[in-house]
C-alpha cells in the first residue's frame, strides 16, 4: 500500500465525522424551524379574526367638543287645574269626557247630596225668620216713634195756643182790660208747655236715633243667616263641577255612583297652549345641569329649543326632573304627556382630544379599547383614560393621541385577548 493511500485511509473517519455533524445540525435546525412554524401557526390560530365592516372605528381628534347630556321625558302643561270636591257627595252624572275642549264654565260632572239640599232649605227658613223678626221689631219701634212724634206735635200745639193766649193777655193788660194775675198765669202755662215740648222733642230724637241700635241684634242675625245661606248655596252649587279654566279636560278619575269626599280630586284640566318639557336626567349626570343652559327637545314630530328653568332638588327612581321652558312654537302634534327626548348642552371644551363615544363608556374612568394599527390589519388592546362623557363623544385624557383609530363597538366577548386580526 502506498503512502498516499495510507493517508486517505487514515483521514476517512474524520471526513465521515464532519459530514455526520453537519447532517445532525441540519436535522436539528429543521426541527427547530418546524417547531417555530408550528408554534406560530398555533398562535395564529389563537388570534380571532373580525370582519372590518362589522365594527365601528373612529379617529381621535383634537378640537372643540360639546359636552351634552341626553335623557327621555314628557311634555307637561305649565297651567294645570286640579278640581277638588267642595263637599261630600255621590257622582250622579259625568257631563264631559277626557280629551274635550272646555271653557271656564263648562260643566264636567254633577254630584248628589240630599243632606245639602235639606241644609239649604233650613238656611233659607232661618233667613226668612230673621228677616221677619227684624220687620216685626222695626214695626214696633216705628209705631212707638210715631206715638212720640204725635205727643210732641200735641204739646207743640198746646204750647203755641198758650203762647198765643199769653200774647193776647199781654195786650189786654196793657189796655187794662185784664189784671196782672191772669197775665202771670198765662205766662206760667206757656213756659211750662215750652219746657215739656223741649223734653218731648229731645226724647223723640233720642228714640229715633236709637231705632237702628235696637234693631242691630236682629239685623246681625239676618246677616248671619244670609252668610249661612250663601255657604249652603255655594255647597249646592259645588255639586256642579266646572272646568275653572279654558283648556283640555285631561282626566276624570271618578265613575258614576262613586262616593266622593270633600277635597278629593275630581278632574284635571290643562292649557295645551303652554307646555314645558320635563326631562328625567340620570342622577350621576344631574350634577352637570344648571338653570339657564340651552336644550334641544325632540318631540318626534320636530325639534325645538328651550332653556333649563328648574331642577328638582330631589331624586326619584334614580333620576332628577329638569324643567325646560320651550322658546319656540311646538309642532301641531305636540300635546301633554307626549314622550320626548331632551338634550341639554352643558359646556364646550376647547382644544381637547376626543373620539366617538364607545359602548359602555362612563365619565372619569379608564376603559380598554382596541387601537387599530396603521396597516389596518390588526388591533391592539390599550387602556384609554376618559374624561368628560357626552352624548356622542368622550374626552380622551390619556392612552391615545390625535390620529389614533379605535374600535367603538362593544368588544366584551374578546375580553381574554389583546390582539385581533381585521379582514
Amino acid at each position: 500500500m502506498s503512502d498516499t493511500s495510507s493517508m486517505d485511509y487514515l483521514h476517512r473517519p474524520r471526513r465521515f465525522a464532519r459530514v455526520g455533524w453537519w447532517m445532525f445540525a441540519v436535522i436539528v435546525a429543521g426541527g427547530v424551524l418546524l417547531g417555530i412554524n408550528e408554534t406560530l401557526s398555533q398562535l395564529s390560530l389563537g388570534v380571532p379574526e373580525i370582519d372590518r365592516r362589522t365594527v365601528l372605528v373612529d379617529t381621535v381628534e383634537r378640537g372643540t367638543m360639546t359636552h351634552e347630556v341626553r335623557a327621555p321625558g314628557t311634555l307637561t302643561a305649565e297651567i294645570v287645574n286640579w278640581i277638588p270636591a267642595m263637599t261630600d257627595g255621590r257622582v250622579a252624572r259625568i257631563a264631559s269626557l277626557p280629551g274635550v275642549q272646555v271653557n271656564a264654565d263648562t260643566l264636567l260632572l254633577e254630584l248628589r247630596n240630599p243632606d245639602l239640599q235639606l241644609a239649604l232649605a233650613d238656611a233659607q227658613a232661618a233667613l226668612a225668620s230673621a228677616q221677619a223678626t227684624v220687620q216685626s221689631e222695626e214695626a214696633v219701634l216705628q209705631n212707638r216713634l210715631l206715638q212720640l212724634e204725635a205727643e210732641t206735635v200735641a204739646l207743640r200745639t198746646q204750647y203755641e195756643l198758650a203762647q198765643a193766649s199769653y200774647d193776647v193777655g199781654q195786650q189786654l193788660f196793657e189796655k187794662q182790660v185784664t189784671n196782672a194775675h191772669t197775665l202771670q198765669l198765662q205766662k206760667l202755662e206757656a213756659e211750662g208747655l215750652k219746657q215739656r215740648l223741649d223734653v218731648e222733642t229731645r226724647r223723640f230724637e233720642l228714640f229715633r236715633q236709637s231705632v237702628p241700635l235696637q234693631t242691630a241684634t236682629a239685623q246681625a242675625k239676618v246677616l248671619q243667616a244670609e252668610a249661612a245661606l250663601k255657604l249652603q248655596q255655594a255647597r249646592v252649587e259645588g255639586l256642579k263641577i266646572t272646568a275653572g279654566i279654558a283648556g283640555v279636560l285631561e282626566q276624570v278619575p271618578v265613575e258614576v255612583g262613586q262616593q266622593i269626599l270633600a277635597g278629593e280630586n275630581l278632574a284635571r284640566v290643562v292649557d295645551p297652549r303652554r307646555l314645558k318639557a320635563v326631562v328625567k336626567i340620570p342622577e350621576v349626570q344631574s350634577r352637570y345641569v344648571q338653570t339657564g343652559q340651552t336644550a334641544r327637545i325632540d318631540t318626534h314630530h320636530g325639534i325645538v329649543t328651550g332653556i333649563v328653568s328648574r331642577i328638582d332638588p330631589g331624586v326619584h327612581l334614580g333620576t332628577v326632573s329638569v324643567d325646560v321652558m320651550i322658546s319656540q312654537d311646538l309642532p301641531a302634534a305636540a300635546r301633554p304627556e307626549l314622550s320626548i327626548i331632551g338634550t341639554i348642552e352643558i359646556e364646550r371644551l376647547s382644544d381637547v382630544l376626543f373620539v366617538g363615544r364607545p359602548v359602555q363608556a362612563t365619565a372619569e374612568s379608564t376603559m380598554s379599547l382596541f387601537r387599530v394599527d396603521p396597516d389596518d390589519r390588526s388591533a391592539l388592546r390599550v387602556p384609554i383614560d376618559i374624561g368628560v362623557a357626552s352624548v356622542s363623544h368622550v374626552e380622551v385624557r390619556g392612552g391615545a393621541v390625535g390620529g389614533d383609530r379605535v374600535i367603538l363597538t362593544d368588544m366584551s366577548r374578546y375580553e381574554e385577548v389583546d390582539v385581533i386580526h381585521l379582514k
